[in-house]
């Protein structure tokens, strides 16, 4: 099984449960409202559907692993969202009602689903309605049924605790200390610098004539590798030299020839994708603007545009 750090972990995990929102809720939405004809429509934005999907999953590790590595987890959540100047405020407290409405309907030996539900439809309709019901209860149906993040993960995985500080004040002076930096290992050097990495794994520099180098690509068995710089849910841009198809290196690369990424997580496993270096840049600004619920698709759109 793979080791994988906690809070590396519950970042992915947020990071797929964004993506699973984005994905399924205008389609889930668009059902409810022409099924019960609901008017005013419930909207397509998917950001408080985001919410209680995320509550909802971050109750399984409580069952899976300890009840200390549970809360853990919890407060990682907590914690990212107080950093998050925009909307990081509002997303804490619908997680923490979610989580009183949850505890209560327990204790009263209630579904707790349905009591989640209730709460999502009280933020997605500002009118009650005679077909509230039936509509919570397919949305508590929705809830219940989302992707199973943690059960799968867990069957891959072992979770082992981070060295991020889970205390919301050294989480807060950690995350302002961090710096978005990366290793820019070649730049500024004479053309014909190479870098390898010995048995031991240790990084050594060289240099040799670059038609010498030209000469090696053009052997069958050697490969030019693409510099390629990542960003994720970790702390900071990775660096690393992909060995990237042509044509994606002719759409994708800068004028230094530098090839931009993204990661995301789907069901646990990381995914890349490639992006021009305007979009690369912009990438959290542009997921602020995905994520904000006061603004219309329409809105969204537009203002997505203007950072391409």
């Amino acid at each position: 099984m793979a080791i994988q750090d906690e809070f590396i972990t519950v970042m992915s995990f947020k990071h797929d449960m964004i993506f699973y929102a984005q994905k399924n809720w205008p389609k889930i939405s668009a059902r409810l409202n022409e099924t019960f004809k609901l008017e005013p429509p419930l909207p397509a934005a998917s950001f408080d559907f985001f919410l209680a999907v995320l509550f909802i999953q971050s109750r399984a590790p409580y069952n899976i692993y300890s009840n200390e590595q549970g809360e853990r987890i919890w407060k990682y959540l907590e914690n990212t969202f107080a950093v998050e100047p925009q909307y990081g405020g509002y997303a804490n407290e619908s997680l923490n009602h979610y989580l009183t409405v949850w505890e209560q309907y327990i204790r009263k030996n209630l579904n707790p689903f349905a009591g989640v539900a209730s709460v999502l439809l009280n933020k997605l309709s500002s009118e009650k309605k005679e077909s509230d019901m039936l509509v919570g209860t397919a949305l508590m149906d929705t809830l219940i049924l989302s992707p199973p993040w943690w059960k799968i993960f867990s069957e891959n995985n072992k979770l082992v605790k981070s060295d991020i500080p889970v205390d919301i004040e050294a989480f807060k002076r950690f995350a302002e200390e961090s710096s978005m930096t990366y290793s820019d290992n070649l730049k500024g050097k004479p053309n014909g610098t190479y870098q390898y990495y010995n048995d031991q794994g240790n990084m050594h520099e060289g240099w040799m004539p670059p038609n010498k180098i030209e000469e090696l690509l053009k052997k069958s068995n050697a490969k030019q590798l693409t510099r390629v710089l990542i960003k994720g849910y970790w702390e900071g841009i990775k660096e690393d030299f992909w060995d990237v198809e042509d044509a994606t290196v002719k759409k994708f690369a800068d004028d230094e020839g530098v090839v931009h990424a993204m990661c995301h997580f789907e069901n646990g496993e990381p995914k890349y994708h490639y992006l021009s270096k305007r979009m690369w840049i912009n990438v959290e600004k542009i997921e602020e603007i995905l994520m904000n619920p006061h603004l219309s698709e329409e809105q969204k759109k537009e203002q997505i545009d203007k950072l391409r």
